[in-house]
């Protein structure tokens, strides 16, 4: 979903991509360049300790590291934007924000969401939109997808379909 229109270019061939933005690889790029302020936070910064790194940013930005709370508050900002867009268009009553993101700082992401929700969603002067943190935020997609599966085994019919292909 794009969230800046003349945006860095995304793997996914279009700009401004809120994954540019606001997941936890678009902060740690970010991070290396205010790195001398981010000092004793055992930071690698390497591409392949990325997930690693963003918990322990996140962690000193719910502690009150004053830098490290400004990249998570415009990661928190970007992915705002791209769900005020998403509630407009699907109008739902509650939302769940899961993912690596939210397992450490969610309360920040809960905070930057509700606000833009409350400011700029369409369907503010009808009804509310909940904005809840999943429970098990790193594993959620890995349980939806089981989810799915036991669904269809329970209730044929009513999960995803597998498509045979014929030979030739």
């Amino acid at each position: 979903m794009t969230v800046d229109l003349d945006g860095e270019p995304c793997f996914c061939g279009n700009r401004g991509c809120a994954e540019r933005y606001a997941a936890p690889a678009a902060v740690m790029l970010h991070a290396r360049d205010v790195r001398a302020d981010l000092v004793g936070l055992d930071l690698a910064l390497e591409e392949d300790t990325v997930a690693q790194d963003f918990d322990k940013l996140a962690r000193a930005a719910v502690g009150g590291h004053a830098v490290a709370e400004a990249l998570i508050a415009e990661s928190a900002r970007y992915l705002a934007a791209a769900v005020v867009s998403f509630v407009n268009v699907l109008d739902v009553d509650r939302l769940v924000l899961s993912g690596p993101s939210i397992a450490v700082a969610g309360s920040v992401y809960a905070r930057a969401v509700r606000d833009r929700l409350t400011e700029s969603a369409f369907a503010r002067q009808s009804h509310d939109v909940v904005v809840e943190l999943a429970t098990n935020p790193r594993d959620s997609a890995a349980i939806g997808a089981a989810a799915l599966v036991l669904q269809s085994s329970v209730a044929p019919g009513h999960g995803p379909e597998l498509v045979r292909r014929r030979p030739g």
